[in-house]
C-alpha cells in the first residue's frame, strides 16, 4: 500500500464529471510485412509487462471523508479484460478520422472501482496502420512516466514475434483492502500536524518569493510571471460538459535544432516560438489577436536522473509567447530572454513551491473547492491566470516497436480545466516532434488550423536561419 503524493492527490480532487483529469496516449503503429499485430497479441505483451507496471495494477483507497490523501492498492479484483477493448476508425481513416474518434474516448471519466487506465487497440486507419490508445489518470503518471510505461511496452528493436495468446493471470501481489479505521489510523499523525507543517510551508513560499525579486533579470522574470493573461477564446466558459477537440502535427527535430543552433536559443525556445507563431495565425484569422502578449504554463520535471517511480515530481513556469512581436526571428529572441530570466526566478523562489501548496489542504476540501469553482462559473468572472498550457517532454531518440509493429507517431490527448480550454503537447522521438493539440469543442471545435500554422512558423524561421548562415559564411 502506498500513500498518494500531493500532486498525485490534487489532480483526483480537482476533477468532476465536466474536466476528467486523465491523459490519452496515442500511438500509431506500422505493422511489420512479416509480423501482423492484432488485438490478442497487444493485450498479451501487456499482460507478460504487468509485472513492471505498477500503476497499471493499482486501484485507489479513498481516505473517509476526504480527511487525508488516498492510497494506491494492488487491486485484488485486477481483470484485464475490464481495461482492454477493440475498435475501428471511420472510413477512411485519415488523422482527421482518428483525431475524432480519439477525442470520443477521452471525454469518459475513468471507473474509480478500479485500475485507473483503460487501453483500446484502433483497426482501420490510412495505410493499414494500427492504433494504441492508452487513457491513464494524471495521478499515476506524469510526462516522464508515461515515458517510462512507454519504454517497458515497447523495444528498441522489432523483437520477437508474437507469442501465442494465453490467459492473463491474476494480478501479482494482490492485497486486502484496507478497512476505513485503518485508514483514519494513519491519517492521524498527519492531521496533528498539519497546521506546523502549513506555518513552515507558507515561510518557505515567502523566503522564495523575496529571493525571486532579487535575481538577475528581475524586472523580466517579474514581468513573466505576473499570472495576468488576456483573455482569449480559449478562455471562455463552458456552461455544460466539455468535450475535447483534438489535432495533431509534425516537425522534423533536426529542422527544429537547425534553428536553434542559428539563434543561439534552446529547442523549448523554438517549440514555444512555434506555439506562438501559430497562435498569432490563429487568433489574427478570427479578429482576435489580443495586444498584450499570451501567457502560458510550461511543466518543468523535477525528477534525478535515474528516476523512474510512478507519480508526479513536476512543477511550472509561466513564460509569455510574445505573440505580441510580429516578426518570427524577434519574437524567437524575445522568447528565449524571457524563459531564461522565468527559469531563474523559479529557482530561486523554489521549484518545489508547486507541490507543496498542493499539500497544504486535505483532499476533501479541494474537491469541494472545485466543484464550487466550477459550479458558480467563477472563471468568467476573473482574469485568465494564463491562457493554456505547452508540455515538451523529450522522448527516446530511437525507433521503438510492439510486437515488430514500428511507431510511426506519438500524440496525446491531455487535461482542460475550468477557463483553461487550450493544452499543446510536444513528444520528441525518432528525429521528429509530434504535437498534440487538445481545446475544448465548445470553445475551438476546428483546431486544424493551429496544427497547420506551426509548419508554417517553423518554415518562416527555417529561412532566417539559412540567411542568417549565409550572411555569416
Amino acid at each position: 500500500m502506498e500513500r498518494l503524493g500531493p500532486l498525485d492527490s490534487m489532480f483526483l480532487s480537482i476533477e468532476t464529471s465536466r474536466w476528467p483529469m486523465h491523459l490519452t496516449g496515442v500511438l500509431v503503429l506500422e505493422p511489420g510485412e512479416t509480423a501482423p499485430l492484432t488485438y490478442e497479441h497487444v493485450k498479451q505483451r501487456v499482460a507478460e509487462r504487468l509485472p513492471r507496471l505498477a500503476p497499471m495494477r493499482r486501484r485507489l483507497v479513498d481516505v473517509p471523508f476526504g480527511l487525508d490523501r488516498a492510497y494506491w492498492v494492488e487491486d485484488p479484483e485486477f481483470d484485464l479484460d475490464r481495461h482492454f477493448h477493440h475498435a475501428a476508425v471511420p472510413d477512411p481513416g485519415a488523422e482527421q478520422d482518428v483525431a475524432r474518434f480519439v477525442s470520443r474516448i477521452a471525454d469518459h471519466p475513468l471507473d474509480r472501482s478500479k485500475p485507473l487506465w483503460e487501453c483500446w487497440f484502433l483497426e482501420g486507419l490510412e495505410g493499414g496502420r494500427k492504433a494504441l490508445v492508452l487513457k491513464i489518470h494524471h495521478a499515476c503518471i506524469d510526462g516522464i512516466g508515461g515515458l517510462v510505461l512507454f519504454d517497458e511496452l515497447f523495444d528498441p528493436v522489432p523483437g520477437r514475434e508474437p507469442e501465442p495468446v494465453e490467459e492473463a493471470g491474476p494480478a501479482p501481489s494482490a492485497e486486502p483492502i484496507p478497512s476505513d479505521l485503518e485508514l483514519l489510523a494513519r491519517s492521524v499523525p498527519d492531521l496533528l500536524l498539519w497546521p506546523f507543517r502549513s506555518a513552515w510551508t507558507a515561510g518557505r513560499i515567502a523566503v522564495g518569493l523575496e529571493r525571486a525579486r532579487h535575481v538577475g533579470h528581475a524586472d523580466e522574470a517579474a514581468e513573466g510571471e505576473t499570472l495576468r493573461a488576456p483573455r482569449t477564446v480559449f478562455n471562455g466558459d463552458v456552461p455544460g460538459r466539455a468535450h475535447r477537440a483534438f489535432a495533431v502535427a509534425s516537425v522534423g527535430l533536426d529542422e527544429v535544432r537547425a534553428v536553434k543552433d542559428a539563434f543561439g536559443t534552446t529547442v523549448n525556445d523554438v517549440v514555444l516560438a512555434l506555439v506562438a507563431g501559430a497562435l498569432r495565425r490563429f487568433l489574427g484569422d478570427r479578429d482576435e489577436l489580443p495586444e498584450e502578449s499570451l501567457i502560458v504554463a510550461n511543466p518543468v520535471s523535477l525528477r534525478p536522473v535515474g528516476d523512474d517511480t510512478a507519480g508526479n515530481k513536476l512543477s511550472l513556469v509561466f513564460p509569455r509567447l510574445r505573440t505580441d512581436v510580429a516578426d518570427p526571428v524577434e519574437r524567437l529572441e524575445a522568447v528565449h530572454g524571457g524563459t531564461v530570466a522565468t527559469k531563474a526566478a523559479h529557482r530561486a523562489r523554489g521549484q518545489e513551491v508547486f507541490e507543496q501548496v498542493a499539500g497544504l489542504f486535505s483532499p476533501g476540501f479541494v474537491a469541494g473547492i472545485s466543484q464550487l469553482y466550477g459550479a458558480a462559473h467563477l472563471a468568467r468572472r476573473h482574469g485568465p491566470l494564463f491562457n493554456g498550457l505547452v508540455s515538451n517532454v523529450a522522448g527516446p531518440e530511437e525507433e521503438r516497436f510492439l510486437c515488430g509493429a514500428r511507431v510511426d507517431a506519438l500524440y496525446g490527448v491531455a487535461l482542460l480545466y475550468e477557463g483553461i480550454g487550450l493544452f499543446i503537447a510536444l513528444l520528441s522521438h525518432a528525429g521528429r516532434i509530434d504535437f498534440s493539440i487538445t481545446g475544448a469543442q465548445e470553445l475551438t471545435p476546428d483546431l486544424w488550423p493551429l496544427a497547420d500554422g506551426l509548419r508554417a512558423e517553423l518554415d518562416l524561421l527555417l529561412e532566417a536561419a539559412a540567411e542568417r548562415s549565409a550572411t555569416s559564411a
